[in-house]
């Protein structure tokens, strides 16, 4: 069973990650941290009386990681744009129920999973959220067959099999979907009207 979760649950995250171009578990220190260089000061810290300058820690920030993260807001923001031109949204019921299930999954570590991930609840609902939509848009266009669930589920006891199949389902139907959400955003890309002025 820890085998089937474990893959089932990297799948949820890295369907979370297409959206946004980070899987939340790697979540990149750069975007909290940039937030803070952007206050109304002009000065991130002093030394000795000589100060660092707010300009300078967003550009070493975002020399760092920075083009990763643009890369992964300007994915996102193709995506809302499509969600919002379909009317396309999650609502509340919904990331309620995805988050239980992890909730579930989890038992008692999952105050220390969102630790080890370093992000909030909130955090994590706004990507479940994302998920939700991405599957809204992309479902319709993959299917799982008995097959193919059947040939995952052969790694199991068979006294474990059934309890394991729906859970193998949404692991397969994730992969697929993922797939289908690179060639989207591949081609909304390549569509898009996207200038960039950030540059290591």
């Amino acid at each position: 069973m820890k085998v089937v979760f474990n893959k089932w649950l990297l799948s949820f995250f890295a369907l979370c990650g297409i959206i946004v171009g980070i899987v939340f578990v790697q979540d990149s220190v750069m975007s909290k941290e940039a937030s803070i260089a952007m206050g109304s000061s002009k000065v991130a810290a002093y030394v000795n009386g000589e100060s660092i300058q707010k300009e300078q820690l967003f550009n070493e920030l975002y020399k760092q990681d920075g083009e990763r993260v643009l890369e992964g807001l300007i994915s996102q923001k193709l995506v809302e744009q499509e969600a919002k031109k379909s009317n396309i949204q999650a609502t509340e019921e919904e990331v309620n129920q995805e988050l239980d299930k992890i909730k579930s999954e989890l038992g008692e570590n999952y105050n220390n999973a969102l630790t080890a991930s370093q992000i909030t609840e909130q955090e994590l609902k706004d990507n479940i959220a994302l998920n939700v939509v991405q599957k809204k848009m992309f479902a319709d266009k993959v299917t799982v067959s008995e097959e193919e669930i059947n040939q995952q589920l052969a790694q199991f006891p068979s006294e474990m099999q059934e309890s394991q199949k729906e859970m193998v389902k949404e692991y397969l139907l994730n992969g697929k979907i993922q797939e289908e959400a690179q060639k989207w955003l591949a081609e909304a890309r390549s569509k898009a009207n996207i200038q960039i002025y950030m540059q290591n």
